[in-house]
């Protein structure tokens, strides 16, 4: 590359990695630091503005100059799926990958009561936590009232992972409410007080030239940044849709440029 640099396009997203630093400002890639496999990347767009203010010339329509006052920088990436580890990561959310117990609730599971042949039991797809809470209401929101033994019209009784019903209630449409306990479970927890913790956030990518026969690696890279802005996850709608996320770029540490571009020959 003695010769500089052709024009260039990005023909890829790129990917993104996040590295934490820690409570004394130490930066260090390591299984603990590195945020990484944070999903599939749409695009990745940086975003630098200087700021300018102008001084006015009373003797003229126009400001006798305009002058730079500082600068602001930011990196919004766009994620085609949901990522709950890095979402707690740019959050500061608590994440616990490995539950062995977890309890979770399956909110108006919808059956119809089948016939005699059913034994006018309707099979759950989890069995009910014992001693847990189960509520069945039918299609008028009207309750049936759980009982221990054999169920008569309007109450119903569990056994394992099935809900039996009494042979007058042949039909009707039910909702049922109820929680049960998981083996294995991930947990993503927002803190009452949440503080987004800083990091360096470095950028992958390729680049090339409008023809595509010269190809470079390149790097993006922050040398210390946060999330900011609406961390929303994706709306769960029949069309499913991804998110997008805003790091913002911080003063960097003595001697570190707060942004730097990096381009080597790939062929």
């Amino acid at each position: 590359m003695a010769n500089g640099m052709k024009n260039i396009i990005y023909p890829r997203a790129g990917k993104l990695v996040l590295v934490k630093f820690t409570p004394e400002g130490v930066l260090g890639v390591s299984p603990d630091t590195l945020v990484g496999n944070i999903g599939t990347v749409e695009r990745i767009e940086s975003q630098i503005e200087i700021r300018t203010t102008s001084l006015p010339d009373g003797n003229s329509d126009w400001d006798m100059g305009e002058y730079d006052v500082g600068s602001e920088g930011s990196i919004n990436a766009t994620m085609s799926n949901f990522n709950p580890k890095l979402y707690a990561a740019l959050t500061g959310a608590n994440f616990n990958p490995n539950l062995t117990t977890a309890q979770m609730w399956n909110a108006d599971y919808e059956a119809t009561i089948p016939g005699e042949s059913d034994n006018y039991s309707v099979k759950l797809p989890h069995t009910p936590a014992e001693n847990g809470s189960i509520v069945i209401v039918d299609d008028n929101s009207s309750p049936f009232i759980k009982v221990s033994s054999s169920a008569t019209s309007g109450k119903f009784s569990v056994s394992g992972d099935y809900v039996v019903f009494a042979s007058e209630d042949n039909g009707k449409g039910v909702f049922i409410t109820y929680d049960w306990k998981a083996d294995s479970a991930v947990k993503l927890a927002l803190p009452v007080a949440a503080s987004r913790p800083v990091y360096q956030a470095i950028i992958t990518t390729e680049a090339t030239d409008k023809d595509q026969l010269k190809r470079y690696d390149a790097n993006i890279v922050i040398d210390k940044c946060k999330a900011t802005g609406s961390m929303a996850p994706p709306p769960q709608q029949r069309e499913p849709q991804g998110w997008s996320f805003s790091l913002k770029v911080l003063k960097p540490r003595n001697g570190f440029n707060p942004v730097y571009w990096r381009y080597a020959d790939k062929n």
